[in-house]
């Protein structure tokens, strides 16, 4: 099962997750726009969060756990092939979209939940 991940521009101000809003605020001074941001479970990370991604869009796609375990983030394309990755404590990863579609995102090997924030431009 893929769960669906979309919040609107107004969810910046209230980030619960420390890990995450510093990171929107440097986006949002920079131009950048909040596309989304979620908590999910570890099992929910490990089957894949849904992104619509526009074509000629491009995103930066972050997340991190609030006890600061190390995260391995992947972002796979509608044909299943891996788009781009990131690690550490503060996992991200930087795509330009070649073509529209929904895009699923993983978080693997996580014990604690996961945020996960998106912004573009």
């Amino acid at each position: 099962m893929v769960w669906w991940l979309w919040v609107g521009l107004a969810l910046a101000q209230g980030v619960e997750d420390e890990c995450v809003s510093a990171k929107i605020w440097e986006d949002l001074s920079t131009g950048w726009s909040v596309r989304s941001i979620a908590t999910v479970s570890p099992e929910t990370a490990a089957q894949g969060v849904q992104l619509s991604l526009v074509r000629g869009t491009r995103y930066h796609v972050f997340g991190c756990t609030r006890d600061g375990q190390a995260v391995d983030l992947g972002l796979y394309d509608p044909n299943g092939f891996r788009m781009g990755s990131g690690s550490g404590a503060l996992a991200e990863i930087e795509h330009e979209s070649a073509s529209s579609g929904f895009y699923v995102l993983r978080g693997m090997a996580l014990t604690t939940p996961l945020t996960v924030a998106v912004t573009f431009r």
